[in-house]
């Protein structure tokens, strides 16, 4: 099959009716509230609203913020604040965060139009099963692409536009010009990583993903070919397009219900390390020495040994396993703006030791600790988060009352039970 082939047959899918969706991409959507008002007022999201407001005021008020900013600002914010604390989403097969980009642009055009919540949860749906099958075309380890790629930044763009392409009204050919357009914005890598840059980089890609929808919808041209010519963008990022698995069964199989809910508030290379630390029982103070065995790519993003904020801890695993040794329970509370290392974590990070094993996964993770007179040891062999252990819906639940106890339960009644409400009327009610 061709590139030009798939992308017409991507689009064909992503211009279905309405279905019946399933229970996954509502509990996606009640992560993506609860994580966004959690991460709206910190001072990352300050900085930039405070930047939007330099062009002017605009009339669309960013989730739990007072200001008002454009329309595509909003979206910007807002999908900044789901991923600050990196307590979104993952896709552990292509290390996307599918759900940001495309809710925040489904959010954003609900304030301009009625979407009603049916309308909105098939949106995601497919904007997230289109970035899913990108990010399989051109990321996954088949399509031979550069490690350094931030895939949500590759991919969210388009997930983003075709949501957008859907409550707009598209035909195919505009679809198909308003992924064009969106690749055309697409940007970022990993090595935004350890800054505020690593979170604004899905909010980049929803924003692009609505303006390119945006343009289209107003007019402007793109051709195909920025999207999957010889010069275009899809062979500019993989040597070899992974078109067999990106078109597997689609239509019937939702690669991106592989994806979960993050269960821990930091990068997803520590949640099998983070599992392998729970299963160690002793005192803290008796640890002469600490070996983690992870993967290339988990030693490549995560051997940072003296993270100076709480961006570089959130990738940080000599960090988070001195943590998550010292005291389990924190581990699940996301990192604040007044991050410091504590001397007793800063002393077991001196004694940790990463290893680099290419015969792992990034699900998997060996820990030794040697205490005064035994050696214990720990392996994880599927990562909580992975697809073949997500987060459970009642384990959502409990999240989401956890970052927002004042509405967790208005909102999970209205997410669940209100299908034809419209979803302004449940921003009104956050806000």
């Amino acid at each position: 099959m061709t590139l030009q082939k798939f992308i017409e047959q991507l689009a064909d899918f992503a211009l279905q009716k309405d279905r019946q969706v399933p229970d996954f991409y509502r509990d996606c959507l009640l992560n993506y509230i609860a994580v966004t008002i959690s991460g709206a007022n910190t001072q990352a999201v300050d900085t930039v609203v405070k930047a939007s407001l330099n062009n002017g005021e605009g009339h669309y008020q960013p989730v739990h913020r007072k200001e008002h900013v454009t329309l595509s600002d909003c979206i910007l914010i807002d999908c900044f604040s789901s991923a600050i604390q990196a307590y979104d989403d993952i896709h552990f097969a292509t290390t996307l965060h599918p759900c940001g980009p495309v809710a925040s642009v489904i959010f954003g055009i609900a304030r301009s139009q009625t979407v009603t919540l049916k309308q909105a949860l098939n949106a995601l749906m497919i904007g997230m099963e289109v970035e899913c099958r990108m990010a399989t075309l051109m990321l996954s380890q088949e399509a031979q692409a550069a490690q350094a790629w931030y895939p949500t930044g590759i991919t969210g763009g388009i997930g983003a536009t075709v949501a957008a392409s859907r409550l707009y009204g598209f035909n195919k050919e505009q679809m198909i010009e308003a992924m064009a357009l969106a690749a055309t914005y697409a940007s970022g890598t990993r090595g935004t990583h350890g800054s505020m840059a690593g979170s604004f980089v899905p909010a980049i890609a929803a924003k692009s993903g609505y303006q390119a929808a945006n343009l289209i919808r107003h007019g402007f041209t793109c051709h195909p070919n920025a999207l999957y010519g010889q010069n275009g963008y899809i062979l500019q990022i993989a040597q070899n397009p992974n078109i067999e698995e990106a078109v597997k069964d689609l239509g019937s199989h939702y690669q991106s219900m592989s994806s979960s809910c993050k269960p821990y508030p930091l990068g997803f290379i520590s949640f099998a390390p983070i599992e392998a630390c729970k299963a160690i029982d002793c005192d803290p103070c008796t640890i002469k020495r600490v070996e983690l065995h992870v993967s290339s790519r988990v030693y490549m993003l995560g051997h940072n040994h003296q993270p100076k904020t709480q961006y570089d801890a959130l990738v940080s695993l000599p960090y988070i396993v001195a943590q998550t040794l010292i005291n389990h329970e924190r581990i699940t509370i996301p990192l604040s703006d007044n991050f410091m290392i504590d001397d007793n974590v800063a002393r077991l990070m001196e004694r940790i030791t990463l290893i680099e094993d290419n015969t792992m996964t990034d699900g998997e993770a060996k820990l030794m600790v040697e205490v005064e007179r035994e050696v214990l040891s720990s392996y994880c062999e599927v990562a909580p988060g992975s697809k073949r252990k997500p987060m459970s819906s009642d384990a959502i639940k409990e999240k989401v009352y956890k970052l927002i106890p004042e509405h967790a339960q208005r909102l999970i009644d209205l997410i669940n039970d209100q299908d034809h409400l419209a979803v302004n009327d449940i921003l009104n009610e956050l806000n």
